[in-house]
Parts: C-alpha cells; sequence; structure tokens
C-alpha cells in the first residue's frame, strides 16, 4: 500500500508545476527547479530536496504542491515541525489540498498529537471520500486514543476501499481484542493469513485470542508461528538497506552508506551483517573510533 501512495504522490508532483499564471521566462524558471525538487525527493536525496524545493518556492512562493514536497522531504529526514509547517503553508494556498492534510495527519500521529490528525483526517475524508490513506491513518489515532470501536469502523471502510490488504484485518483483530470480542478477534485474523499465509501480526493476535479461550496448545503454536516470521521479515527489511548501503560502499559515498547500514540495524538490531556494513563503512571514511 505505501508503496502505491509514494507512487500517486510523485505522479501528483510531477505533473503539478504551476499554480499561478507566470511570465514565460518565470513559468520556466519554477518548471525547471520544481523538476529538480521532485527528481531528487524520488531518488530519496532528501536533503538536497529541501533545498531545491526551497528555489522553487522563491520562484513561485504560491505553488501549493512545492511546500508539500518540501514537507515531504523534511518529514524523511525527521524534521517534523518544518514538515508540518510546510503542510499548513501548502493547506493555506490551497484549502482543497487532501493529500497535504493526509500527510499532515500523519506526522501530527507520529508527534502523538491526537486530535489533531483526526481532524485533519477528517477533511481529508470530507475531500476525499475514498482516502485509503486518511482512513488508515485516522484508525490509527483512535486506537492510539484507545477509542477501538471507531477505529473498528475505519478498518471496515478500509476493508470495502482496498480488500485485498491484510493489514487491515489483522488490525482489525487487535481492536477487537482490545474490547474482548475474541471470535470477532478469530475471524478477522483467519482473514489476514488467508489473504497473506506469512502475516507474522495475524498469527501472533490469534494466538493471543486463542490463549483468551483458554486454548493453550493454538495459542502456544501460533505464537511461535508469528515470530519465526517476524524474525524472518526483519531480516529481509534489513537486507534491503543492507544492500543499499553496499551499492553506497561501493560507489565511495561512505556516509550515506554508513546511514544505510544504520537503518538495517534499527530494523533489526541482532543482524550481524548490519554491523559488518556499518564497520566497513566506518573503516572506509577513516572513522576508526568505536561507533555505537
Amino acid at each position: 500500500m505505501m508503496t502505491r501512495y509514494v507512487t500517486k504522490v510523485l505522479l501528483v508532483l510531477t505533473l503539478t508545476v504551476v499554480s499561478h499564471p507566470l511570465s514565460a521566462q518565470s513559468t520556466t524558471t519554477v518548471r525547471d527547479s520544481y523538476a529538480t525538487a521532485n527528481g531528487l525527493l524520488r531518488a530519496g536525496d532528501f536533503a538536497a530536496a529541501v533545498s531545491a524545493y526551497g528555489e522553487a518556492i522563491k520562484a513561485n512562493p504560491n505553488n501549493a504542491y512545492a511546500y508539500y514536497g518540501r514537507g515531504l522531504a523534511y518529514g524523511a529526514t525527521g524534521k517534523l515541525d518544518e514538515a508540518v509547517a510546510d503542510y499548513t503553508e501548502a493547506i493555506r494556498r490551497d484549502a482543497k489540498f487532501a493529500m497535504a492534510y493526509q500527510a499532515r495527519a500523519k506526522v501530527l500521529l507520529g508527534k502523538r498529537e491526537l486530535d489533531k490528525a483526526i481532524a485533519d483526517c477528517d477533511t481529508a475524508i470530507q475531500l476525499s471520500q475514498n482516502s485509503v490513506e486518511a482512513y488508515g491513518c485516522r484508525a490509527r489515532a483512535f486506537e492510539n486514543k484507545g477509542d477501538h470501536s471507531k477505529a473498528i469502523a475505519d478498518y471496515a471502510r478500509l476493508i470495502q476501499l482496498d480488500p485485498t490488504n491484510p493489514e487491515w484485518h489483522a488490525n482489525r483483530a487487535f481492536d477487537y481484542l482490545k474490547i474482548a470480542n475474541i471470535d470477532a478477534a478469530l475471524a478477522e485474523c483467519e482473514s489476514a493469513i488467508k489473504l497473506d499465509p506469512e502475516n507474522a501480526l495475524a498469527f501472533m493476535l490469534r494466538g493471543a485470542a486463542y490463549r483468551e479461550k483458554g486454548d493453550r496448545a493454538k495459542a502456544d503454536a501460533d505464537t511461535q508461528k508469528g515470530q519465526r516470521l517476524l524474525a524472518a521479515k526483519m531480516i529481509k527489511d534489513a537486507n534491503v538497506s543492507i544492500q543499499k548501503g553496499n551499492v553506497l560502499l561501493e560507489k565511495g559515498d561512505y556516509d550515506k552508506a554508513i546511514s544505510a547500514y544504520s537503518e538495517a540495524i534499527r530494523i533489526c538490531p541482532a543482524y550481524h551483517f548490519g554491523h559488518y556494513g556499518r564497520g566497513l563503512a566506518y573503516l572506509a571514511a577513516g572513522k576508526l573510533v568505536l561507533q555505537r
């Protein structure tokens, strides 16, 4: 789902250049700076993208999409306050910019400003009634507030909109467990596992549901399988960052290689290849002091 969302975001940014009339020369300047920024964002060079979007904003301060793009780049580098500020500027320039509300809601959710996140999701849904991203963000905000019944309702809508995604069933199983509706939780776990037989969360939640029903054998079997699947997934995800680090190390881009290996370690701290790769990158960069 996230890959589809990122692809859609980049498509919107690519197709949108100027939001207000400019001279022919100015339009060319805006198009060039904006296209450069979008390319850097797509390539994952977020610091450079921030700078390039800044140039695009200077060329046309009324371009809501440039603020939105810079917000995405800030968010990717962990500068959440700056991201919120840019999404707010985008919304000021285009009050019907549903994706800006969605993006701001996601950051606010991460900052645990839950009521504000829900309000932004509400607006995004009003503007785009079939927004999977807004419903998903709002469901997670409701979960964090402990309002599991509202989360269940949002996941029901998500299942209508995106019926092949096992995440919605697994998450709804979690919420059913929280309100002690064990049979409903089991049914959602079954649906998630049917869609994705390697869904670690669904197996672990089903184990928890069986434990609540007093079936210890099934509970232990599902919990152990879920743990095995989770460990395998962590290693698989970490390998993506390790491969990225290997490429960057080969190119001599040591700082970015270190960042990639660090991401692998964050995903799976016990996976030794992440530590080994980062050690090589530190050595190549001449950083010989012990790093932790």
